[in-house]
């Protein structure tokens, strides 16, 4: 990376890979090739299973970079590894990428002035990004429209759109070091680290759009998101169980949003049920908790599912009750 300039603000650059041999390369020479002279570059390797771990060091040894660059022996989750680079950051902001994507020359060039004249309130600068397939080719539409149509950006106050789904594309974010301060660092707990970190930050600060694109986001087949998408994954679904789970806290029973929140907490406790995993009895005393806001018929039915829970039901048995239970109260009326 070019030499620093002491009057900018120093920029943590994260760089996350997990077999990611085939593409590491090109994401790690986009942060090289940065016009933005004042950053320090942090590679986290996630105990991959290809040549990663020897492709980055042979990358740094040709580059004669200072940075650094930890290897995992063990794999400890995105979340878990996203928080020991925090750990070594000591940027006033901070910019991720996975090793599979790549960022545009100027992404920093143009993001940090953008931040450092917005207010404090605000946390989290965001771009569109392209989209390219596994050999680097460009395909067509942008990232932000795969996962929503809008007809003007968010901007500000965004947490009731993210509330409705995930549609930042991470790599393309550029974050006030101190929203981590006020928020927490990611939820180990957790299978995915974004959508979550943006909910909260979004409690709290306001989000910048920038019309200018500012990365490429590579389709992988073998992806994290890719199996984050099967509908019996149960890491997934306890993951999205804690999603909305925290949500509740910062809403207010009598908000549309809340009523919605604890409806998909309870699909979730379910669906943990059904694949008996092994917080599902704790999800469902979560769902208990907050169980006066549902209608009658979702409460009776949740009752329902916590007493087979109790009595280690199968699934399938709960299901029987559940349509014979509706039945009673169908011929009860």
């Amino acid at each position: 990376m070019p030499a620093d300039n002491a009057s900018q603000p120093l920029v943590s650059v994260i760089a996350l890979c997990y077999n990611h041999a085939r593409f590491a390369i090109d994401c790690l020479e986009s942060i090289f090739a940065q016009t933005y002279r004042k950053t320090e570059l942090i590679i986290m390797d996630d105990a991959s299973t290809d040549s990663s771990v020897q492709v980055i060091r042979d990358w740094i040894s040709s580059r004669g970079l200072k940075c650094t660059f930890i290897a995992h022996s063990h794999n400890v989750g995105v979340c878990g590894t996203l928080n020991e680079a925090l750990s070594r950051a000591t940027g006033k902001y901070i910019s991720m990428v996975s090793t599979d994507d790549s960022w545009e020359p100027d992404k920093l060039e143009r993001q940090v002035p953008m931040m450092e004249t917005a207010p404090e309130d605000v946390g989290v600068l965001y771009s569109d990004a392209w989209r390219m397939n596994e050999d680097g080719v460009r395909i067509p539409g942008m990232f932000i429209e795969s996962y929503g149509h809008f007809s003007t950006m968010p901007t500000g106050d965004i947490f009731p759109i993210l509330f409705d789904g995930n549609f930042i594309p991470a790599m393309t974010t550029l974050v006030r070091r101190t929203c981590y301060a006020t928020v927490g660092l990611y939820d180990e707990r957790l299978s995915y680290e974004d959508w979550d970190m943006w909910l909260r930050i979004a409690h709290v600060y306001k989000y910048l759009f920038s019309t200018r694109v500012s990365a490429t986001y590579r389709l992988v087949s073998t992806s994290l998101v890719k199996s984050l998408l099967e509908p019996n994954n149960a890491r997934a679904l306890y993951s999205h169980f804690l999603v909305f789970a925290k949500c509740l806290a910062p809403l207010k029973p009598d908000q549309v949003r809340y009523r919605v929140a604890i409806d998909r907490v309870a699909r979730f406790a379910e669906d943990l049920y059904r694949l008996h995993h092994p917080e599902r009895l704790r999800s469902l005393r979560i769902v208990l908790g907050h169980s006066s806001v549902l209608r009658k018929t979702a409460r009776l039915r949740l009752y329902l599912l916590c007493a087979c829970s109790h009595l280690r039901l199968p699934y399938p048995t709960f299901c029987w009750l559940d349509k014979w239970m509706t039945k009673l109260l169908g011929r009860a009326k």
